[in-house]
């Protein structure tokens, strides 16, 4: 594996730790019994360490403008911009992964005609007509439920994500593959993976966190949904690997900005 394939591995698997963890913290922290034993460590912690944990917890606070929100924010968007420019950087040189863009698209050519099918079907769950009627829908139950904190959220979520899509892929600018369906635009970062990562991520996180433990498989389910649609983005040709990557990075760092910035508000409202 060459210095800018291995960057690019680490990169996906900073992101994805930092991310999911921080995520899975902010979830177990709204379930009784995981929450209490949270909270007992930290009370330990700072029996066990006062000074020191003082200065965590200032720093740690969501209810300071320049507390956990800013450190969160700033963090996960550092490793964000990094992995995201490694897996640009890549594909513009002579490296493994432009090498492993052309070998998928080329196998992609040979697939069944059921599988195609399939993936033209479930494809459409990314479309940006499809997510925006969506993103209205769920924002319409979020502010039915007051869920002010939630909807604002979800506005940063999705507003702030079809601007960074059309920056970054008119900045780019790069071709899309040859293919049979003349997708319109370009090709660096997928839209479809973008929006389907920030939406169904966005869904997921409040099927997982805000409802009863018999909704989890519906969570799981939602959550599963930008791997499918990013997967089908590559098997139609109509993207490179290196394109679903890099909506999957742009769409998971934005997305947990959004949910860090709306526990921040919600920490503030009450």
């Amino acid at each position: 594996m060459d210095t800018g394939m291995s960057s690019v591995a680490l990169g996906l698997a900073l992101l994805a730790i930092l991310s999911f963890g921080l995520l899975g913290w902010l979830a177990l922290e709204r379930h009784g019994a995981w929450g209490q034993r949270l909270h007992r460590l930290e009370d330990a912690l700072a029996a066990r360490y006062p000074r020191a944990w003082q200065k965590l917890a200032a720093r740690a606070s969501w209810a300071r403008p320049t507390g956990a929100a800013l450190t969160l924010v700033a963090v996960v968007g550092l490793v964000g911009v990094w992995t995201f420019a490694e897996v640009a950087e890549n594909w513009q040189r002579t490296s493994e992964l432009l090498t492993l863009d052309r070998q998928v698209n080329a196998a992609v050519q040979r697939l069944p005609a059921p599988a195609v099918a399939f993936l033209r079907l479930v494809t459409h769950l990314g479309d940006p007509a499809v997510l925006a009627v969506l993103t209205l829908a769920l924002a319409a139950v979020l502010a039915w439920r007051r869920k002010g904190p939630d909807v604002a959220a979800l506005a940063l979520a999705m507003g702030g994500g079809a601007f960074w899509l059309l920056a970054l892929k008119t900045s780019f600018a790069r071709p899309r593959p040859v293919n049979p369906y003349d997708a319109p635009g370009y090709s660096f970062p997928s839209g479809h993976a973008t929006g389907s990562m920030l939406l169904y991520g966005f869904a997921a996180w409040l099927v997982l966190t805000r409802l009863p433990e018999r909704w989890r498989a519906l969570g799981v389910l939602l959550a599963l949904v930008p791997l499918v649609v990013g997967i089908s983005r590559i098997g139609l040709s109509v993207h490179w690997v290196s394109d679903v990557l890099g909506g999957w990075v742009l769409g998971l760092s934005w997305l947990t900005v959004s949910l860090v910035v709306g526990r921040a508000l919600r920490e503030r409202r009450s």
